[in-house]
């Protein structure tokens, strides 16, 4: 189980653990948005303190329905207790967690001001 809290702002936030290049655990707290497709969103300096391997450009559409590109990396992420190879993309000044990482998940948020947060692991995903 993987637990959080909602913040002043109404963003659900969770801490998660990354792998360095090292090896090394870092956490990092990052929003869930459910209506972003792909794990995770990190910006640039968190990308470089990490060390991650760079992947791939791609294009994406924006909420605006604007295309712009992105850069693709790889990560290593604590996951359900659990080590998972993910893609992370390049932006925001927010870790942000989407849908891909989620799925094969309970989320339940309370929606006020430090709600409690919690991912849990369906059975048989």
């Amino acid at each position: 189980m993987i637990t959080g809290r909602v913040g002043q702002n109404r963003k659900a936030i969770i801490p998660i653990d990354l792998l360095d290049s090292r090896g090394r655990l870092q956490r990092v707290n990052a929003i869930i948005d459910t209506g972003f497709d792909l794990e995770l969103v990190l910006p640039r300096a968190t990308i470089r303190s990490l060390g991650l391997t760079w992947r791939d450009e791609i294009e994406m559409t924006l909420a605006n329905g604007e295309t712009d590109g992105f850069q693709l990396y790889s990560a290593t992420i604590i996951w359900h207790e659990q080590r998972r190879e993910i893609r992370v993309l390049e932006a925001s000044d927010e870790a942000i967690i989407g849908a891909d990482l989620l799925w094969g998940s309970t989320l339940t948020v309370q929606m006020r001001e430090g709600g409690h947060v919690i991912i849990e692991e369906l059975p048989d995903c």
